[in-house]
């Protein structure tokens, strides 16, 4: 690093500029170029630059010399005027120009310098934050693109929600209307299934033995109780199914010519209950011999629907401790005395609301 020969402060190369005379080292703003202007010299104009000592050389009138910065100059603050000129004009101007610079016309190089050198940190800062904030500003016009397609998106959850819990009303009404409309066809089905068994009666826990004969133990039956059939008032007589888990025998099914007559014959059993009270209807009433009595019961024949209802109705009064469960015409009686009024039951639901 050289020393400036004006100054005598070090100096860097790519700010100096050399003569090819004395062959001395110059800031180039101590002998008034800018850093621009010297970025901008041709190199064979660096290479033939006369430094001001050098070119004062020349005797003049006054045969003084004009130098560059005098030790101990007569009046410190004398100002010289400086020209700015190009380059060549810089290199070619006559030997009579004076170089002296003072410092405040010093200051106001280096205020330019660092005002031009300002100006371009702001330009490229402005051009570096444009940049910054284009892209920026494309960021926030994804995201507000982004936030607004959610928008657009949940609006339309919130509508498909909407028509989605419509329809959910729509369907449990209709749910709820097809309910009370399935109650009802259950109810008729069950009256018009009860209504076709209007004819039948049962015959309960008769003993079951090979080579029955069904036909004649009825015959036997309703001549023990007073009101003998013939085998041609009997349409049908046959054991059905029973329950796997049950221990009883299978009842006997019989579908008399009339609901008349089945009514009939179960009013004579249950006359004969009512009058033989310690000697009911038994085995033995029907031929069943006389070794072991064992009661048998006359009934109507219920739908599967009442024949449930009928087991709940007696388990319901056992716990509320009613007197009378009773069938009379598919129907399903209770009393809880023999002077109480009676309860009809519809379903289920008059079990869970009587008392």
């Amino acid at each position: 690093m050289h020393q400036c020969s004006a100054c005598h402060t070090k100096i860097k190369d790519s700010e100096c500029m050399q003569c090819c005379v004395c062959v001395a080292y110059y800031h180039c703003i101590c002998v008034a170029i800018s850093p621009a202007q010297l970025k901008n010299l041709p190199t064979e104009v660096k290479a033939d630059w006369l430094c001001p000592e050098c070119r004062n050389k020349k005797p003049r009138s006054d045969n003084s010399n004009t130098p560059v910065r005098p030790s101990t100059p007569s009046n410190p603050k004398a100002n010289v005027t400086l020209r700015h000129k190009g380059p060549d004009s810089l290199l070619e101007s006559d030997a009579g120009t004076s170089f002296n610079v003072s410092r405040s016309e010093l200051r106001a190089i280096i205020q330019e310098e660092m005002r031009v050198i300002m100006e371009e940190c702001v330009r490229d800062l402005k051009a570096d934050l444009n940049r910054q904030l284009k892209a920026f500003r494309g960021e926030i016009t994804g995201l507000t693109e982004s936030i607004q397609f959610m928008n657009d998106s949940f609006e339309q959850f919130n509508k498909d929600l909407s028509g989605c819990k419509t329809k959910i009303d729509t369907i449990i009404k209709e749910k709820e209307t097809l309910q009370s409309d399935l109650i009802i066809i259950t109810s008729r089905l069950n009256q018009m299934e009860q209504i076709s068994r209007a004819s039948n009666l049962e015959i309960e826990c008769v003993p079951e033995r090979k080579s029955e004969n069904v036909l004649s133990i009825v015959t036997q039956l309703s001549k023990t109780i007073s009101y003998p059939i013939s085998e041609s008032h009997i349409l049908y007589c046959s054991r059905i199914a029973k329950n796997p888990e049950s221990t009883r025998p299978r009842s006997i099914l019989v579908r008399l010519n009339s609901p008349r007559s089945r009514d009939s014959l179960l009013a004579a059993a249950l006359k004969y209950n009512k009058t033989h009270s310690q000697e009911k209807l038994n085995t033995e009433h029907v031929g069943l011999g006389p070794n072991r009595k064992t009661p048998i019961y006359v009934v109507e024949n219920l739908s599967p629907e009442n024949k449930l209802l009928h087991a709940l109705s007696r388990k319901r009064a056992k716990e509320l401790q009613y007197k009378h469960v009773w069938v009379r015409g598919g129907r399903i009686y209770m009393r809880k005395t023999d002077t109480s009024e009676y309860v009809l039951v519809r379903n289920k639901s008059t079990l869970d609301n009587i008392s």
